[in-house]
């Protein structure tokens, strides 16, 4: 978990991590397909690791299905890559 300033944000980083990361596992064994690369689900670093890669790769796909997720993301970064994104298509 990120040094985060306050013990509720803390909460809530671990909070949606812990539940997404659950689902991509989840979507994952039973071959369910997701925005995420399913190399996520080998463990939380990686599933930090996918997660940031689609949140500037692909922000506003990543916010549409996750928002939570985005949100978290966005928080921590500071930016909303939405704003600057080349993607132009919601996948």
């Amino acid at each position: 978990m990120p040094s985060l300033a306050t013990r509720e944000q803390q909460l809530a980083w671990a909070a949606v991590m812990r539940s997404e990361f659950a689902s991509l596992r989840a979507a994952d064994e039973s071959g369910i397909p997701t925005l995420l690369d399913t190399y996520g689900a080998k463990d939380p670093a990686e599933f930090f690791a996918v997660s940031v890669e689609a949140f500037f790769e692909l922000p506003r796909a990543l916010r549409a299905r996750y928002p939570k997720l985005y949100e978290q993301l966005r928080n921590y970064f500071q930016q909303d890559p939405v704003e600057y994104s080349a993607e132009t298509i919601d996948r």
